[in-house]
């Protein structure tokens, strides 16, 4: 039913270094240990926090229409907490996809800044381009130094096929 449990991620750094962060939900708060217990934090936690599963599905579910707003929140373990993210459901774009031109559904998902004392930061909005059946076949999303990095829904045979000149990474 996409309710979250719990989280996970391993950053990779530089000389081999990692960092684990991990998470189990307990009751109404989300209880995150980073390497181990290095840093440890307990999260406000709401059945309403949205995981991946549950985003993968969601326009599914709801099979919005354009002009459609709603807010969702999401964890977001970069930041480790839980961020309100905006969603406006724009109208059909013609965007490449694996070679062609396509008319897909476009969502902007926009995260509110996130405050804490003396500082704020806004994570970057991600753009979702929807087929007919409302699933998720183009994602974009713009990164501080590397610019737009976009993931295109494919086959297994495609993503692992031998990449050419114009190769695109696949999000399978």
């Amino acid at each position: 039913d996409g309710k979250v449990l719990g989280v996970f991620m391993r950053q990779l750094h530089d000389r081999g270094r990692q960092l684990v962060l991990a998470g189990t939900v307990e009751e109404d708060r989300l209880h995150v240990k980073v390497d181990g217990g290095r840093i440890e934090r307990r999260i406000r936690w709401s059945e309403e926090v949205v995981g991946l599963y549950r985003l993968e599905h969601l326009f599914q579910e709801r099979k919005p229409r354009p002009g459609a707003r709603w807010e969702l929140l999401r964890y977001e373990p970069t930041y480790n907490t839980v961020v309100t993210v905006q969603v406006a459901v724009k109208g059909p774009e013609e965007v490449p996809v694996e070679g062609e031109r396509k008319s897909l559904l476009r969502v902007d998902m926009t995260p509110d800044k996130i405050e804490v004392p003396g500082h704020s930061v806004r994570p970057s909005a991600t753009v979702w381009w929807l087929d007919e059946r409302f699933v998720p076949v183009r994602r974009q999303i713009e990164l501080d130094g590397l610019g737009a990095v976009v993931l295109t829904r494919t086959t297994r045979a495609r993503a692992t096929a031998p990449v050419t000149a114009q190769g695109q990474a696949a999000d399978v």
